[in-house]
């Protein structure tokens, strides 16, 4: 094997990686963030295809002729890129032209198209895909099986190369950088393959003009753009994004809405999903400020406020404002370009605002933030946010969710000075509550949370909807009768609860004052899950119960909930899970059938020891790959808050992860004594040890810098990626040691299995959390350790 192959395996690797976090980051406002998973679970199918069908010729390739098959198929690639881009730009032009009368109407019929258009869109992603499947599908299986494991590593690390470099330049150029170089990788790779030192001149000149991709007339060619309806929340007047860039977590754009009532500013996320206010700063024209910042006030004293979820600073004028400059006001922003394009703008004067002695602005993620810093609060309020990723789809963790744990509440009660009062305006009322409860009661003394919480009337007040606009105001040693009256505002009607002033039946007045909370949460009339969650499932707008996710019962429990708008997409994804699991039943059993009818099968394959020993092989990589999916994405969602910025985390946690598995692919050859089954129990010890470490990091390292942060979740992941990295590498060594025309069909084996558990990682987290979802990651692992599989070394020891 030849270092450029290795080399061009790396290239061809990152490339993979750097398209789908771009595609997944892009297409989610095609379709919407619950789509996303569609999208590239039908893409990932297509590397599973690419090794189905190179697994169906009679024999493997040499390595040159490998070489030259994977660079046309690397020029493939290139190309489809390009068309799907093109091809989604021109899906999405269409949608946004969808009539409607009505915002409602609008989102219905979007919803409608969601799961037909998001499959279109992952057939076309499935190109690029497809093609680089063939180009790592005809180089394994030419590979002599000893340097399998070597280039596997390569593998590995030119993926982890890609997700660091898809952060870097979704972080620092937004669109256009991480698209021109997808095409141009793309195109390098073609020619780091080829033999030809014609087709290696046309491949880099293709690649350099990628650099066209930059030039911001073609970018917009490539570029889907959200609907500025459902992007400004309007349906009236009009409405202009007068910037926009994305990130490694969102699409952020600043828009101008002129309506009757007059012109308005706004920063939004993604396609709406997410609205922060911008608010000119003018000392002499300042008016009244809002409700939820007159509550916050009402009962507390007001020398020093903490605003997280800080926006583009709205509610900190507002409270600056109504406390006459006199206040130390910090706000925490997760996102520094929400801040940054408002700031930057002369006619807002908001660069003049946050200059202000009494006017601290940090970017941070909140609960690192409160981990960091010691500091008492008079008042300290969450303010709104928009529920974004996590909160519909759970793809990923929302670094928001975690404020709302236990661990978090404890958190923003202990910042809070003597007499002072924690207002939240997001998520379920009820829920927070017991979580507030369970805090109080184990840090003041039984019987104090009672006093401590009112609970005023916002927009919906209904105790069982996850998005409940009323506000809860903390106080944790108690609230006076003055302060209800204050709060009140003449308007006693504005309670849900009150100290003193509510009764039984009441079902915060029934939660605060139960001897035993854990029952009356238990048997509320809806069955929801309102116990206290912690830090290992913080998906905060999600109230099913565990059962709810059982197969059968997931669209009766929506219906009768009411919450079949909010949740449809689960739904949709049980129906896709179900497709998806059928195409891998054609895609693991079709090639060894087809084999067999195209005569490639040897004679011995049909003994009872070879069936034998292709089951063990079926069920190693299935599990390898089920498995692996469960642990990474697990650790991935836990190391969020450790990491605490979205794009950090990504770059750190995966790219990390698949660096360690690189190392434990390089390593695997040198455990020559171990076997298979000891890289699986390796595995599934180093998946459990990095749990361990995870949250031994976080308890230790929450409250440290960014970079020893960083550090912590890398050495944390270690464990798990070198285990998971041994696994892998061996099994498809003995497969090409035995038969090296089935390589491809391996690593269809694996895609697929990836596929599902992903699918399936979803529901377990939200039902049981990531804990869970990683040990079961693990117990694969072990199930599979069971099995004996040194018939399968024996092809690997004698070809060696």
């Amino acid at each position: 094997m030849t270092v450029r192959l290795s080399w061009s395996v790396f290239v061809a690797s990152a490339t993979l990686l750097l398209l789908e976090i771009l595609a997944s980051r892009v297409l989610s406002i095609v379709f919407g963030p619950p789509t996303v998973y569609y999208t590239v679970s039908v893409a990932m199918l297509g590397t599973a295809v690419a090794g189905a069908w190179v697994c169906l010729r009679k024999e493997p390739p040499t390595l040159s002729r490998a070489g030259q098959e994977a660079a046309w198929a690397m020029l493939g690639a290139a190309v489809s890129v390009l068309v799907l881009f093109f091809a989604a730009a021109r899906i999405k032009s269409h949608l946004n032209g969808l009539p409607a009368a009505t915002l409602d109407e609008l989102v219905a019929k979007s919803a409608a198209l969601e799961m037909r258009g998001a499959l279109a869109i992952g057939a076309l992603m499935s190109l690029p895909f497809f093609f680089i499947g063939v180009a790592h599908s005809v180089v394994f299986s030419a590979a002599l099986p000893e340097r399998i494991a070597s280039l596997y590593s390569f593998d590995l690390f030119g993926a982890a190369a890609g997700c660091v470099l898809a952060v870097a330049l979704l972080e620092l150029g937004g669109f256009a950088p991480p698209l021109a170089f997808v095409v141009g990788l793309a195109f390098c790779c073609a020619g780091l393959y080829s033999r030809s030192q014609k087709l290696l001149g046309v491949c880099l000149a293709l690649a350099a003009s990628s650099s066209l991709l930059l030039l911001p007339k073609v970018a917009e060619s490539f570029e889907p753009r959200p609907d500025l309806r459902k992007l400004s929340r309007s349906m009236s007047g009009s409405v202009t994004e007068l910037w926009h860039t994305w990130t490694a977590l969102t699409r952020v754009a600043a828009l101008r809405i002129e309506e009757a009532g007059g012109t308005r500013y706004v920063m939004a996320h993604e396609e709406g999903r997410g609205h922060a206010t911008i608010v000119p700063y003018d000392p002499g024209s300042l008016s009244d400020p809002d409700e939820a910042v007159e509550l916050a006030l009402a009962a507390c004293p007001r020398n020093s406020v903490l605003v997280l979820l800080a926006g583009a600073g709205w509610d900190m004028i507002q409270i600056d404002a109504a406390l006459g400059g006199r206040a130390r006001i910090t706000g925490v922003e997760l996102l520094p370009q929400v801040v940054d394009w408002p700031r930057s703008q002369t006619d807002f004067h908001l660069a003049e605002f946050f200059d202000k002695p009494n006017i601290e602005l940090v970017i941070d993620e909140a609960r690192g933030f409160l981990a960091r810093d010691a500091r008492k609060f008079d008042c300290i309020v969450v303010s709104w946010t928009g529920a974004g990723y996590a909160a519909f789809g759970g793809v990923l963790t929302e670094a928001m969710g975690f404020l709302y744990t236990r661990q978090g509440v404890a958190q923003l009660i202990d910042h809070l000075a003597p007499g002072g009062q924690l207002t939240v305006l997001n998520t379920n009322k009820l829920k927070l509550a017991a979580t507030v409860r369970e805090v109080l009661d184990s840090t003041l003394g039984p019987g104090r949370a009672s006093d401590a919480m009112a609970v005023v009337s916002g927009a919906t007040r209904a105790w069982w909807d996850p998005h409940d606009q009323s506000r809860i105001l903390i106080k944790p040693h108690g609230f006076s009768d003055a302060d209800l009256t204050r709060i009140a505002a003449g308007e006693s009607g504005r309670f849900l609860y009150a100290p003193r002033h509510s009764q039984p039946g009441n079902p915060y007045y029934d939660l605060l004052h139960a001897d035993d909370p854990v029952s009356v949460l238990e048997q509320n009339p809806l069955g929801l899950r309102l116990l206290p969650d912690g830090d290992e499932r913080p998906f905060v707008y999600d109230l099913l119960p565990p059962s709810a996710y059982l197969w059968p019962r997931l669209p009766t429990e929506l219906d009768r909930l009411g919450f079949r708008a909010d949740f449809e997409h689960k739904v949709r994804r049980r129906e896709a899970l179900a497709a998806f699991a059928g195409v891998a039943v054609i895609l693991i059993l079709g090639p060894l059938l087809l084999r067999r009818f195209r005569g490639i099968r040897r004679a011995e394959e049909t003994s009872r020891a070879h069936v034998s020993e292709r089951v063990k092989f079926l069920l190693l990589f299935f599990g390898a790959g089920s498995g692996f999916m469960m642990v990474e994405l697990g650790l991935l969602q836990k190391l969020e808050l450790l990491v605490g910025r979205p794009g950090q985390s990504l770059a750190v946690g995966l790219g990390g992860l698949i660096v360690f598995t690189g190392l434990g692919s390089r390593w695997s050859t040198r455990a020559a004594g171990r076997g298979i089954r000891g890289a699986l129990v390796l595995a599934a010890l180093g998946s459990l040890g990095s749990l361990f470490a995870l949250d031994l990091a976080k308890a230790t390292l929450l409250g440290s810098e960014v970079a020893l942060r960083m550090l912590g979740c890398v050495v944390a992941l270690a464990p798990a990626g070198f285990g998971l990295g041994l696994v892998f590498p061996r099994g498809l060594s003995a497969l090409s040691a035995s038969d090296s025309s089935l390589v491809p069909w391996a690593l269809a084996v694996n895609s697929v299995a990836a596929v599902l558990a992903a699918g399936f990682n979803l529901p377990i987290s939200h039902a049981l959390g990531f804990d869970v979802a990683i040990a079961l990651g693990a117990a694969i692992y072990l199930g599979l350790a069971v099995i004996p599989f040194g018939t399968l070394e024996v092809h690997r020891k004698k070809k060696e």
